[in-house]
Parts: structure tokens; sequence; C-alpha cells
């Protein structure tokens, strides 16, 4: 992918510091952590089939990716996010973390997670 920045390997953790751009996504197959720094602009799809999608920062998946969770979790780390349709195919969960965050999907209807009271695991 145009863009993209080889990953850092620790302990079973990626890290791309990187923007990723173009019309591929992400698919994550696997129990590791994938975290994600930069300002991201793909336009492919973001496919969590297992293991664990860990944001650095606000805004860092493409608003307009569809979200497909078959397994896995995202980890907002506190972080807000914006992204496209939410597909959901497994049993999967979003940790919003710490701190006042929110994750968004939206297309033909809105889903919204906003957090600032005690609850800050969801499965669905």
């Amino acid at each position: 992918m145009p863009g993209n920045q080889p990953g850092e390997e620790t302990s079973g953790t990626f890290q791309i510091n990187g923007d990723i751009s173009g019309s591929n996504g992400i698919n994550l197959i696997g129990a590791d952590t994938l975290r994600l720094n930069g300002v991201n602009a793909y336009i492919g799809s973001t496919t969590l089939g297992s293991g664990n999608l860990f944001l650095g920062a606000d805004d860092l998946i493409a608003d307009t990716s569809t979200m497909i969770f078959s397994g896995g979790t995202l980890l907002s780390n506190g972080f807000s996010d914006t992204m496209g349709t939410l597909t959901l195919l497994d049993i999967s969960a979003i940790d919003l973390g710490t701190g006042d965050s929110a994750s968004s999907f939206y297309g033909q209807q809105c889903i919204e997670l906003d957090c600032r009271h005690s609850s800050r695991h969801f499965e669905f």
C-alpha cells in the first residue's frame, strides 16, 4: 500500500507509526495486537478477525472504512474515532479505555458509543 510504513514487532504487538493510504484496508487475524499511531486515509475495510486493534490517538481509522467485526476487540485506549458502516459477523468487543471517549459508526443507522460512565467495555 502506498504510504504504508513497516510495522515494529515487540512481544506480540505490531505497531504502525506511519500513515496507511490506498485502496486496501486492514485485516487483523490472530491473537496479536495491532497498534495504529498514524493518521490513515485508506479506503478499504477494517476487519477484526481476532486479536486486538489498539488506537494510539484520536481519528486513526479512515472515516469511510467499513468496520467488520468477526471476533476480536477494538481497544480505543480512551481515544475517539468515527468510522464507516459497522458489520457484525461474530462475537466481538469494544473497550473504550479510560477518560472521555466515543466511537461512532455510520451507515444506514448511526451507532455511537459514548463513555462517560463506569461501563467502558461493550460486547456485541
